[in-house]
């Protein structure tokens, strides 16, 4: 693991570079940096610029962080106390200055973290019977722990358990849910600890609109005082949790899929109906359902999808898609949000069951334009394509028309154009029938045009290669027409791409085209085809001779794994 360097040890260098060896302060910063790049350090939380012209905003961040760790939470007019004014004013300053745009947010961002502002942020969550900061000072805080830790990895993991026990304790009491039995404000459950990884806009995601109020005026409205604190709430959970697996499984521990099933409840449909609210339930119900943390082994997302489904979010998200219809803006999180839940035959059939091919029908028949409403429907045919009942039902029913018109409406979308692939190669699989219907309908024309379009995209070209390989494994009278629609020049050149090379053997395989595989050996000789097990004669003496100097052979025949061209 990279080592982490603080601006202080940075500046050090630089000073005593500059005072041992007489250098400007250009040339003893670019000298630090190449000392620490070349020890392995991690410089993305240090200010390198040789000016160190974010030195006063770094100190400026330290000393807010400092006036809000002096605030007493428990004060009640004596002493500074939690006065709106001074907590307001430090909280927008911070939360103003990590919003700033490339290195400057990026150094602003750092100094929070070393200050251990997300601490001291977090503190104004209360949560707690004890602790109850007026509610323009929770949304303060909450916006500002949004800004803090966006993009930062490592401020994520500073908003360690009990951080999550006192914004899961705001969430419960906003949103009646029945308490979490976590015995003690203070429990640590199993796992919690802190580790995460940068945050990033996953495509086919929708940004939900920024949550803000006015501070004066927030306590006043009670209905739309609750319903913005819930959004801002849930927009927290979302960000604290992305590509951060300890945060997730936190959240979870704590009745995070009851809170996010009685959001749901309350702001998805009827009266109380809060679109803003409902977006920010769906994308964080999708943070905590996507395994995006790649430092860890094992992800415990699966489980959070069962415990949200065993909660009954299916059904109240195709409620909220209903309540949805004439909102693309809604719906179009709300499908991501089923295509998370969408992991195993049962979502898949209890989806279908509560009508969810209609409503994402519908949503594409009435919006073929919007091409996040297309893409994220594409993406839930996708999963629900993987059922060999209900794909063919899909199929049958309308689905493939809307795929190939949307992917015909669409052409300049990569993502949407990989899911409609996707979701063809699992109608076709196993299943001739399925197959030829693809290929009268037109659908090999939509992959080859897809493949030439985006020649170089991996996922794209994987999907593709199976669409055709699945048609043509099964359907030996499809194969001359779909050579004619010019299969076999594109599927040579995804051969060509690291990820799609047995995909697209397999499916010129199956065409019946000449093709074989070409492999390297450690030695670097080439051959054509792999050597199958048993076909290589073993390289040892079957009889039993004694050896003197075995010990000595060994070693002089070991080379390091690199001598043979293996990367570590």
């Amino acid at each position: 693991m990279a080592k982490f360097i603080t601006q202080e040890t940075f500046d050090e260098v630089v000073k005593e570079n500059m005072e041992d060896f007489d250098m400007d302060r250009e040339s003893a910063a670019r000298d630090a940096v190449a000392q620490f790049n070349a020890q392995g350090a991690d410089l993305s939380n240090v200010d390198t610029s040789a000016d160190g012209v974010r030195k006063d905003a770094r100190a400026a961040i330290k000393d807010h962080v400092y006036r809000l760790r002096g605030f007493d939470l428990n004060d009640r007019g004596k002493g500074e106390g939690v006065p709106k004014s001074g907590c307001l004013e430090a909280l927008s300053s911070v939360g103003n200055m990590c919003r700033e745009e490339g290195a400057a947010g990026e150094s602003n961002r750092t100094a929070v973290g070393e200050a251990g502002g997300v601490g001291a942020i977090a503190r104004f969550l209360g949560g707690y019977a004890d602790e109850s900061p007026p509610s323009s000072v929770v949304l303060a805080a909450l916006n500002t722990l949004q800004d803090v830790c966006r993009n930062s990895e490592r401020n994520r993991d500073a908003f360690i358990y009990t951080n999550m026990d006192q914004l899961t304790s705001l969430l419960v009491r906003w949103t009646n849910t029945p308490a979490p039995h976590t015995g003690s404000r203070s429990t640590n459950g199993p796992g919690d600890g802190a580790v995460g990884d940068s945050d990033a806009n996953v495509e086919g995601t929708v940004e939900p609109e920024p949550i803000s109020g006015d501070a004066e005026s927030i306590d006043k409205d009670k209905d739309q005082d609750k319903a913005l604190l819930v959004a801002a709430g849930l927009k927290t959970v979302r960000i604290v949790c992305t590509k951060a697996e300890n945060n997730k499984g936190s959240f979870m521990r704590r009745k995070g899929a009851d809170v996010l099933v009685e959001t749901l409840r309350h702001y998805g449909t009827g009266e109380g109906r809060d679109a803003t609210v409902t977006r920010e339930a769906c994308a964080a119900l999708r943070s905590v359902t996507l395994g995006d943390d790649r430092r860890k082994d094992f992800s415990g997302t699966y489980d959070n999808v069962k415990a949200l489904v065993s909660a009954g979010a299916i059904p109240l998200l195709l409620e909220a898609a209903r309540a949805s219809e004439e909102d693309p803006t809604t719906l179009s999180p709300v499908f991501l949000a089923l295509k998370q839940l969408a992991a195993n035959d049962e979502s898949v059939k209890l989806i279908v069951g509560n009508g969810g091919l209609d409503i994402v029908s519908g949503a594409v028949v009435a919006f073929p334009q919007e091409a996040v409403v297309c893409r994220t429907a594409l993406s839930l045919f996708r999963n629900i394509s993987a059922n060999d009942d209900l794909k063919t039902r899909l199929l049958h029913e309308g689905g493939l028309k809307l795929v190939l018109g949307c992917m015909a409406q669409h052409q300049n979308d990569k993502t949407l154009q990989e899911h409609g692939c996707a979701t063809m190669a699992a109608m076709s699989l196993r299943s001739p029938p399925n197959g030829a219907q693809i290929v009268r309908e037109g659908g090999i024309t939509a992959v080859v045009q897809a493949m030439r379009r985006y020649p170089t995209v991996q996922p794209l070209q994987r999907q593709a290669c199976l669409c055709i390989r699945n048609i043509a494994a099964r359907g030996p009278s499809l194969r001359t027409p779909m050579l004619d629609e010019g299969c076999e020049p594109v599927l040579r050149e995804a051969g060509k791409l690291r990820g799609c090379v047995d995909e697209a053997y397999g499916a010129l395989r199956d065409l019946q085209c000449e093709v074989g595989l070409v492999t390297m050996g450690e030695s670097g000789k080439v051959q054509i085809g792999v050597t199958a097990f048993g076909e290589e004669k073993p390289n040892f003496n079957p009889s039993l001779q004694e050896t003197k100097d075995l010990g000595e052979r060994i070693e002089g025949s070991a080379t390091a794994p690199a001598h043979s061209g293996h990367r570590l």
